[in-house]
């Protein structure tokens, strides 16, 4: 069995305009705002900085995925991936709990 590698510093890179019309706004949490985006059975909350803005879109600082559970009354979380430049802050706990906010039972 092979060992698995991951990187250690994450660039979830920006969010270009277009894509933010797309998603649906919840609010902010901790002073980034949360955008929720629906693909197929999955939510995916982003977390952007909406003060570091360029003409590439909104600097994205963190990324939570919500899949079903198996039994289909609660949500799991498949990966939660914060940007390196936001490591250490507690932004993740901060953001399960303004998610959790809304009704989702993690």
């Amino acid at each position: 069995m092979d060992r698995i590698n991951i990187n250690r510093s994450v660039d979830l890179g920006r969010c270009d305009y277009f894509i933010c019309n797309d998603m649906k706004y919840y609010g902010k949490c901790r002073g980034y705002e949360v955008y929720l985006w629906k693909f197929n059975k999955s939510h995916i909350f982003q977390l952007l900085d909406m003060s570091d803005e360029n003409k590439n879109g909104f600097k994205v600082v963190a990324e939570i995925t919500l899949d079903r559970s198996y039994m289909g009354k609660s949500w799991q979380c498949s990966y939660t991936r914060v940007d390196s430049d936001y490591q250490g802050l507690g932004i993740a706990m901060y953001a399960y709990k303004f998610i959790m906010s809304f009704g989702y039972v993690l």
